[in-house]
């Protein structure tokens, strides 16, 4: 497998792990006391299948529409994620401000993934 669909994957994983566990953790705080709990297992299943479908999307023989399409959900996922990052730590906006700051990011990110449209091939190059 390519060493690029192999960071993608995972980068998109994670972030997808990252954005799930933080949303559901935040909304079930309102109502429970260990939201943690529910949170991270649901954001690592979520992060699971995120990887699983990049995975799928970026190699074999599939679509350019689908290729195209797992392009722009990596690059959200992953630029949403930078951009909040660097706009909290970096620039030290707040919460709202950075929420905005990744959003533009990821899509960005994702106009640029959607572009990105040659297949990944799985066997080594020489």
């Amino acid at each position: 497998m390519a060493t690029r669909s192999v960071v993608l994957a995972i980068a998109s994983g994670f972030a997808t792990f990252l954005l799930v566990a933080i949303t559901v953790t935040q909304v079930a705080g309102q109502w429970v006391g260990f939201a943690p709990l529910l949170g991270l297992p649901i954001g690592a299943l979520a992060g699971a299948v995120a990887t699983a479908a990049v995975t799928a999307g970026l190699t074999g023989d599939v679509p350019p529409r689908q290729r195209r399409f797992t392009g722009a959900f990596a690059g959200f996922t992953v630029g949403f994620v930078v951009g909040f990052i660097l706009a909290m730590q970096v620039v030290s906006l707040g919460g709202r401000p950075s929420f905005g700051a990744g959003a533009v990011v990821g899509l960005l990110a994702a106009a640029w993934g959607s572009q990105q449209g040659e297949p990944l091939h799985l066997e080594e190059q020489p």
